[in-house]
């Protein structure tokens, strides 16, 4: 979870729109 956690906050850091839908799809 962290590992997930950490690549999900460095990509929402380069794209914030496309992170954050990733990170909501995964969870």
């Amino acid at each position: 979870k962290d590992l997930r956690r950490g690549y999900v906050a460095g990509d929402t850091k380069a794209n914030p729109p496309k992170g954050a839908a990733d990170f909501t799809a995964q969870v």
